[in-house]
């Protein structure tokens, strides 16, 4: 048997000669190491270098981009083995091989063919994008938001941005904390001052016996800290009651005022449009509407249906006539005279008219006699 220290020796040599076969783990990731840096930056130039066209070498750059986050070896010996075998395939056109360079030709213009749906794609999607904000956009209404402690006047928007709605909801919770700390350190400053008075009580009453007091509260600075804190928040809220108080700028004014103005030009455009015949949006909820469900319950059919004719833009014909009969005030009151055609063309609607029924009266009478035979 082998002694102890032989069998020692013995491990000691077999360790020497293990341990250079050991795999190491290195203390830094794979990407941050020259061995496989340089490498992958040499297989990417050759692989811009031998590529056969734009696209295909537009394809490498995307290809290298997507995989520049991979952090697994595994997957990234997978891409750089695809990318070798690629590069091969590069070379061998390359040197003459008709036969790949007209797979390389095709791929090609694949590449082309997809680049090209993708930009229209993409210019769809900035069309849609750019519809959706102006679709959600902020719209001045032509009114004020009044002055409060969160905010200055401002001009009122439809829909408020969200910026400025969370400008109003961070002051207003932040006013609550600074009442609530406020609160306290009063009430801090209350009891200070009154164990301040206690103790001069105390003092007093001492040096009438003879005894020494040494006082805590009275000949210290334990309000200065509170004075400061205290002042610090009045200045907030000086701040606030300036908010409160300011006034309408002129800049403000001119802004709402043409906001204003806007705002009826729509309107009253918008009710051109629907005299023209356009349903808009306002039009449909006015004609969708009912009447008050007090009021609804006692009308009969015929209210009913007149209340609903009525609702039309419309001013002439059957409507006309509804309207002027409930007295609504119409927007142009001759409009049912045209019914009759104007003065000038009345003789020629006339002779018109008077074909028409001759034309009527005779396919009646050839009808009346073809279903006699």
């Amino acid at each position: 048997m082998q002694s102890a220290v032989e069998s020692s020796t013995f491990r000691a040599r077999i360790a020497e000669l293990v341990s250079p076969l050991r795999s190491t783990r290195p203390r830094r990731p794979f990407w941050a190491l020259q061995s496989h840096r340089v490498p992958t930056l040499r297989l990417y130039r050759d692989l811009l270098r031998y590529s056969h066209n734009s696209d295909i070498r537009f394809r490498i750059r995307m290809l290298f981009q997507k995989n520049k986050s991979l952090t697994s070896p595994a997957a990234t010996k997978l891409e750089l083995q695809k990318g070798y075998r690629w590069l091969d395939v590069f070379k061998r056109a390359h040197e003459g091989d008709v036969e790949l360079q007209r797979v390389l030709e095709r791929y090609g213009s694949m590449i082309a063919a997809k680049r090209e749906n993708e930009k229209w794609k993409q210019l769809i999607r900035k069309q849609l994008m750019e519809e959706n904000l102006m679709r959600h956009r902020a719209i001045l209404t032509g009114t004020f938001h009044r002055a409060t402690y969160y905010n200055k006047p401002l001009p009122r928007m439809k829909v408020q941005p969200l910026h400025v709605s969370g400008m109003i909801h961070r002051r207003l919770r932040a006013r609550e904390r600074r009442r609530a700390q406020h609160w306290n350190l009063m009430s801090s400053m209350k009891h200070v001052k009154a164990e301040a008075e206690f103790e001069r009580m105390l003092e007093r009453n001492a040096t009438r016996f003879g005894q020494r007091f040494n006082s805590v509260f009275q000949h210290t600075d334990w309000g200065k800290n509170l004075d400061a804190e205290v002042g610090k928040l009045q200045e907030c809220f000086q701040r606030e009651e300036a908010r409160l108080h300011a006034p309408y700028t002129d800049e403000l004014i001119k802004i709402v005022e043409a906001a204003r103005r806007e705002k009826h030009r729509n309107l009253t455009n918008e009710k051109i449009r629907e005299r023209r015949g356009e349903m808009t949006r306002k039009w449909l909820k006015r004609r969708r509407s009912r009447p008050p469900s007090l009021i609804r319950y006692r009308m009969t059919e015929k209210e009913k249906m007149t209340w609903w004719v009525s609702k039309s833009v419309s001013e002439v014909g059957y409507i006309g006539m509804l309207k002027r009969k409930l007295g609504m005030k119409l927007k142009n009151p001759d409009a049912w005279k045209r019914e009759h055609g104007l003065p000038h063309t009345k003789k020629k609607a006339d002779r018109d008219l008077a074909v028409a029924e001759m034309g009527n009266r005779r396919r009646e009478k050839l009808g009346s006699e073809t279903s006699e035979e």
